[in-house]
């Protein structure tokens, strides 16, 4: 058993009533009781009369509580043999949950607590079923002894979807091995070194916004006309008129990629329940450009540490309009694909922008294939590497970074 201490406290359930587990060394039911919990429905069992204990799930077929109910020793070790044989990545086994079986994959091992903890998935990767099942465990069972048996027509197709997706996949990181040898690698210039940690003569970013510039916007801000609207379309021209900005703008974004005319769409939008002084960029879009804020006398762009003054960008009945006069369709604000990290912070009751979204390569690049987003603040002589997730957001003025051959050490990710 582990000796390992969880900080975290569960509630011990003890069972009063009575329980046996079977003794693989002995060949024989023992009394036991519950002592202890652990995570992943793990418990911690005392044998009656002796001071040794032993960690198993809760539904453990080892456990019983009626011994003219239990499976004879030879079955007994059947089971344990092909439970054992299980605990190992790519094994197969069903799996009973949510009231019924499931055709379950060993995605990983754990054995943090005790060896033989399982992470299962779906096998094909069906839905998003998946979660932590010590090998003993009665909700499992042997691969295709619960579910249907895969034909070899069945596994044929699965081989050729497995193929096609390597295929896929290999040649989405050539796009992106042909996008990266275009951008231009910057590092921070060796004399300012002495102002950041050590570790910045190891930081390097790719310049991604000349990518994005070659990239093609569709920003005329009209709907589909009905003459257009594919007839088979999941949803009907009405549903759709009546979307809201952002649902249109990605019906409208998938209107151009299948006729290959666009690998963006933009929309005019607006914020008008500005909450506490802040609001955030949200994740609605992948981008946001031409911002307008109204009455208001102050308006910061936030990220962390990190705060940008707003200018005055416009003006209506002798009223100033703020926003970021840099933010342009042409260099937007990228904001994070996974969680809002960029506000607005502002006194002002009405925010406008025009939003855009994106294809998935160019939404990619632009943020997810660095831990930042590259913002450009040209009048105010710095760019922003804005924090995507779990990560620092970092300034740099210009005069402080230089273009740098490509290296071996620092890449693109890769999907």
């Amino acid at each position: 058993m582990s000796n390992f201490q969880h900080l975290v406290s569960f509630k011990n359930d003890v069972n009063n009533k009575d329980l046996y587990c079977f003794d693989f060394t002995n060949n024989n039911w023992v009394k036991c009781s519950k002592i202890g919990s652990h995570p992943y429905n793990l418990s911690e069992y005392m044998i009656e009369n002796s001071e040794q204990s032993f960690i198993t799930c809760n539904d453990s077929y080892r456990l019983s509580d009626n011994l003219d109910d239990v499976l004879s020793n030879d079955e007994m070790y059947k089971e344990k043999e092909w439970r054992d044989n299980v605990v190992k990545q790519r094994e197969e086994v069903d799996l009973y949950a949510k009231d019924e079986w499931h055709k379950m994959i060993v995605a990983w091992v754990k054995a943090d607590i005790i060896p033989g903890v399982l992470h299962l998935r779906k096998r094909r990767n069906e839905s998003d079923l998946c979660g932590y099942y010590y090998k003993e465990s009665k909700s499992l069972a042997k691969s295709q002894t619960k579910t249907p048996v895969i034909s070899e027509e069945q596994l044929q197709k699965e081989k050729e979807q497995d193929e096609r997706a390597v295929k896929n996949r290999q040649e989405r990181h050539n796009k992106i091995d042909e996008i990266e040898k275009s951008l231009k690698l910057f590092k921070i210039k060796d004399e300012y070194h002495r102002f950041y940690a050590p570790s910045i003569k190891e930081f390097f970013f790719y310049d991604t916004l000349p990518y994005y510039q070659s990239l093609k916007l569709n920003n005329d801000k009209k709907l589909i006309s009905k003459d257009d609207f594919h007839p088979d379309a999941r949803v009907n021209y009405e549903d759709y008129l009546s979307y809201d900005n952002c649902r249109k703008c990605l019906t409208k974004l998938v209107f151009h990629i299948n006729r290959k005319t666009a690998d963006m769409v933009s929309i005019e939008d607006e914020y008008t329940d500005i909450k506490n002084c802040s609001q955030p960029l949200k994740t609605d879009y992948d981008a946001y450009c031409n911002i307008k804020i109204y009455n208001a006398t102050y308006a910061k762009l936030k990220i962390d540490r990190v705060e940008i003054d707003s200018d005055v960008v416009d003006s209506t009945d002798d009223k100033k309009i703020l926003g970021f006069k840099d933010i342009t369709e042409t260099n937007p604000i990228f904001n994070s694909t996974l969680t809002n990290t960029l506000r607005i912070h502002t006194d002002g009751d009405k925010i406008t922008f025009d939003g855009i979204l994106m294809d998935s390569m160019p939404r990619y690049i632009t943020k997810g294939a660095q831990k930042f987003s590259v913002i450009h603040f040209p009048s105010k002589n710095f760019v922003l590497l804005a924090n995507t997730f779990c990560y620092c957001t970092e300034t740099f003025d210009y005069e402080r970074i230089e273009e740098t051959p490509p290296i071996s050490s620092y890449k693109l990710g890769r999907l």
